[in-house]
Protein backbone atom coordinates (compact mmCIF):
# COMPACT_ATOMS: atom_id res chain seq x y z
CA UNK A 1 0.00 0.00 0.00
CA UNK A 2 1.26 3.63 -1.04
CA UNK A 3 1.30 5.94 1.77
CA UNK A 4 1.09 9.75 1.04
CA UNK A 5 3.51 10.77 4.24
CA UNK A 6 6.59 8.84 2.74
CA UNK A 7 7.81 9.49 -0.49
CA UNK A 8 10.54 6.84 -0.02
CA UNK A 9 7.58 4.14 -0.40
CA UNK A 10 6.94 5.16 -3.90
CA UNK A 11 7.69 2.09 -6.05
CA UNK A 12 6.03 3.31 -9.78
CA UNK A 13 5.78 5.91 -12.18
CA UNK A 14 1.73 6.46 -11.07
CA UNK A 15 2.55 6.80 -7.12
CA UNK A 16 5.55 9.48 -8.18
CA UNK A 17 2.74 11.55 -10.11
CA UNK A 18 0.51 11.31 -7.25
CA UNK A 19 2.78 12.17 -4.67
CA UNK A 20 4.01 15.11 -6.46
CA UNK A 21 0.52 16.41 -7.31
CA UNK A 22 -1.37 15.74 -4.66
CA UNK A 23 0.85 15.03 -1.69
CA UNK A 24 1.39 18.13 0.82
CA UNK A 25 4.39 16.01 2.38
CA UNK A 26 7.73 15.86 1.05
CA UNK A 27 10.48 17.96 -0.43
CA UNK A 28 11.04 18.19 -4.18
CA UNK A 29 13.84 19.24 -6.11
CA UNK A 30 13.97 21.79 -9.20
CA UNK A 31 13.92 18.51 -11.76
CA UNK A 32 10.44 17.16 -10.03
CA UNK A 33 8.86 19.85 -9.58
CA UNK A 34 9.29 20.25 -13.42
CA UNK A 35 8.31 17.19 -14.13
CA UNK A 36 5.32 17.26 -11.94
CA UNK A 37 4.42 20.42 -13.52
CA UNK A 38 4.77 19.79 -17.44
CA UNK A 39 4.56 15.66 -17.15
CA UNK A 40 1.32 15.91 -14.03
CA UNK A 41 -0.25 19.31 -14.13
CA UNK A 42 -0.50 19.71 -17.35
CA UNK A 43 -2.15 16.79 -18.47
CA UNK A 44 -4.74 16.99 -15.79
CA UNK A 45 -5.53 20.34 -17.06
CA UNK A 46 -5.13 19.06 -20.52
CA UNK A 47 -8.02 15.65 -19.51
CA UNK A 48 -10.51 18.36 -17.63
CA UNK A 49 -10.70 20.08 -20.75
CA UNK A 50 -11.10 16.83 -23.19
CA UNK A 51 -13.83 15.57 -20.60
CA UNK A 52 -15.91 19.07 -20.41
CA UNK A 53 -15.68 19.20 -24.48
CA UNK A 54 -16.64 15.37 -24.96
CA UNK A 55 -19.70 15.54 -22.18
CA UNK A 56 -21.03 18.80 -24.30
CA UNK A 57 -20.62 17.18 -27.61
CA UNK A 58 -22.35 13.88 -26.14
CA UNK A 59 -25.49 16.36 -25.00
CA UNK A 60 -24.50 15.52 -21.36
CA UNK A 61 -26.98 17.11 -18.66
CA UNK A 62 -25.64 20.64 -17.17
CA UNK A 63 -25.60 18.51 -13.79
CA UNK A 64 -22.79 16.12 -14.88
CA UNK A 65 -21.22 18.85 -16.79
CA UNK A 66 -20.74 20.98 -13.38
CA UNK A 67 -20.12 18.52 -11.23
CA UNK A 68 -17.07 16.86 -13.58
CA UNK A 69 -15.97 20.34 -13.98
CA UNK A 70 -15.75 21.18 -10.51
CA UNK A 71 -14.03 18.01 -9.55
CA UNK A 72 -11.23 18.52 -12.43
CA UNK A 73 -11.27 22.02 -11.03
CA UNK A 74 -10.58 21.05 -7.33
CA UNK A 75 -7.97 18.54 -8.73
CA UNK A 76 -6.42 21.23 -10.64
CA UNK A 77 -6.51 22.89 -7.26
CA UNK A 78 -4.71 20.88 -5.38
CA UNK A 79 -1.78 19.61 -7.31
CA UNK A 80 -1.26 23.42 -8.04
CA UNK A 81 -1.10 24.06 -4.10
CA UNK A 82 1.32 21.38 -3.13
CA UNK A 83 3.42 21.03 -5.74
CA UNK A 84 5.03 24.61 -5.34
CA UNK A 85 4.35 24.29 -1.56
CA UNK A 86 6.86 21.03 -1.26
CA UNK A 87 9.43 22.98 -3.99
CA UNK A 88 9.39 26.26 -1.66
CA UNK A 89 9.97 23.77 1.04
CA UNK A 90 12.95 22.62 -0.37
CA UNK A 91 13.95 26.12 -0.98
CA UNK A 92 14.11 27.04 2.98
CA UNK A 93 10.79 29.18 2.95
CA UNK A 94 9.03 28.75 6.61
CA UNK A 95 5.72 27.89 6.87
CA UNK A 96 4.47 31.48 6.45
CA UNK A 97 6.09 32.42 3.59
CA UNK A 98 5.18 29.53 1.59
CA UNK A 99 1.46 30.14 2.66
CA UNK A 100 1.90 33.51 1.43
CA UNK A 101 3.52 33.04 -1.37
CA UNK A 102 1.06 30.95 -2.61
CA UNK A 103 -1.91 32.98 -1.52
CA UNK A 104 -0.48 36.08 -3.36
CA UNK A 105 -0.24 33.74 -6.14
CA UNK A 106 -3.60 32.44 -6.66
CA UNK A 107 -4.91 36.34 -6.07
CA UNK A 108 -2.62 37.24 -8.86
CA UNK A 109 -4.06 34.44 -11.06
Amino acid sequence: MFEWTNPKKVENITQYYLYLLFSYNGRIGPGDFARGFFFGYFPLLLTSFLLSSFLVILGGGLFIHFVVWVVMLSLSVLALTFLPLKRLKDMGWGEDGRALIIIFSYLGI
